[in-house]
């Protein structure tokens, strides 16, 4: 009988130890849910940052105005027998100022056409012209390029 009894006992003392540790198991696994949570939160907080900065630096970029791309294509652009030899690049105005010389009046004709017609100028003027003591040509043009050319 006394087998029977602290058999019972062990039953319910046991039962009661299952009873706690289940408790504390579960008090554990919220914690952990909570600190899981907490450093999911903490993470989505970084990852909105960086995403924050990356916009920024992606408006930066679209904005970026590339101004070497001018050379190929003023290298597209130029008659044979041209020579430039300086030019002012406004970006923020799209002008730009080209002064150069060329043999003949015939020749430099050609080139204001040639300029006429490339797809990312919009219009050319004449600014000044006169002729060098070795008899070229020389000229400045101010050209007006397209919007969004140099982007």
């Amino acid at each position: 009988m006394i087998i029977l009894l602290l058999s019972i006992l062990s039953f319910f003392i046991l039962d009661n130890s299952l009873k706690q540790a289940g408790a504390y198991l579960q008090g554990l696994t919220m914690s952990l849910n909570e600190l899981k949570s907490l450093e999911r939160n903490a993470a989505e907080r970084e990852v909105l940052k960086y995403n924050i900065k990356i916009g920024y630096f992606f408006q930066l970029l679209d904005q970026h105005i590339r101004s070497s791309k001018i050379f190929g294509l003023i290298q597209q652009s130029s008659h044979p027998q041209t020579w430039f030899l300086k030019f002012n690049l406004n970006t923020e105005g799209n002008k730009m100022i080209l002064s150069g010389k060329t043999p003949t009046f015939e020749t430099l004709g050609q080139q204001i056409l040639i300029l006429q017609k490339s797809d990312w100028i919009s219009e050319v003027k004449l600014q000044k012209v006169s002729i060098s003591k070795e008899r070229n040509v020389d000229f400045e043009l101010l050209i007006s390029i397209k919007p969004g050319i140099l982007k």
